[in-house]
């Protein structure tokens, strides 16, 4: 593991914090600051394992359109799963 390789943690804990701060983001935008494929791995594992902990909600409104990432807690409470 060399000093710039992140955790899965670590991009967890980033993507909860990018997710904070607006309504929603796509799955572009998270995926266009990864340049390198190790990154985007590591992020794809970070949104399964927020969905699976039912902290993230996916949304595509039509086939082969964006999906959409919302955060699926308000104030540290979950809002259903």
């Amino acid at each position: 593991m060399t000093a710039d390789t992140l955790r899965l943690k670590d991009r967890i804990n980033q993507l909860m914090e990018t997710l904070a701060g607006v309504t929603s983001v796509t799955l572009h935008e998270l995926f266009a600051a990864s340049a390198r494929k190790a990154e985007m791995i590591l992020t794809f594992l970070a949104i399964l394992e927020l969905m699976r902990l039912q902290m993230v909600r996916a949304f595509q409104h039509q086939p082969s359109g964006i999906i959409r990432l919302y955060l699926a807690v308000e104030d540290g409470i979950a809002t259903g799963g």
